[in-house]
């Protein structure tokens, strides 16, 4: 058991080694560019103008949506409260 987390906490560091870069805001607008022209819409026109936001906006929304999951495992699963309670 002990060397399992000996283990554990040695592997610890190298995975922020396996995270790739975050995208930066002109990388975001030109993936979604690609996928808007890929969709077959046409550069400087008012529906590819409204693909990019609706990508963007969709973007956003499946954040908020795993952010809120976040939230309710841990409403559902709280963790272990140790120590005294607030009314004491």
């Amino acid at each position: 058991m002990r060397c399992r987390w000996v283990a554990i906490i040695a592997a610890a560091p190298l995975l922020g080694c396996t995270m790739p870069p975050q995208e930066t805001p002109a990388e975001a607008l030109a993936r979604r560019q690609v996928s808007c022209s890929e969709a077959g819409f046409q550069k400087d026109t008012p529906d590819f103008r409204l693909c990019v936001l609706l990508q963007q906006t969709n973007e956003r929304l499946e954040n908020v949506e795993r952010r809120l999951g976040w939230i309710e495992n841990e409403v559902r699963f709280p963790p272990p409260y140790v120590g005294r309670p607030y009314w004491w």
